[in-house]
């Protein structure tokens, strides 16, 4: 069976060339971990061509929102679009990419380094 990451579009020819969410990281839907104190980062993301990355927590399927940890100019817990993310193309065409050795670990190891 498909997942939702596998017939969403995420828009007109926006489709990622791969799965960034599959059925098998059991990601729970927007709001499912709220007043959890150390929710468990299930995806991470990252851009190949800069320090930025995105470690999923939650995300709705249909809309291509999500939440989790970010690192970037600052490092924040907040709300991305992946809808956003499928749009950016870096040097000689590069995209977002997911990290496949990924393992998924509590938020806090993230936020503390310890998990990268």
């Amino acid at each position: 069976m498909e997942t939702m990451t596998e017939v969403t579009q995420f828009g007109p020819g926006l489709r990622p060339a791969h799965r960034w969410i599959r059925k098998t990281d059991q990601m729970p839907r927007l709001g499912a971990t709220e007043g959890t104190p150390n929710p468990t980062v299930r995806v991470k993301l990252f851009c190949p061509w800069s320090m930025w990355t995105w470690y999923v927590v939650e995300a709705n399927l249909e809309t291509g929102d999500a939440y989790g940890y970010v690192v970037g100019h600052e490092r924040e817990i907040g709300y991305f679009s992946l809808v956003e993310m499928a749009t950016i193309k870096g040097p000689g065409g590069l995209k977002i990419e997911r990290d496949l050795h990924w393992t998924p670990v509590a938020m806090q190891t993230v936020m503390n380094g310890e998990a990268v």
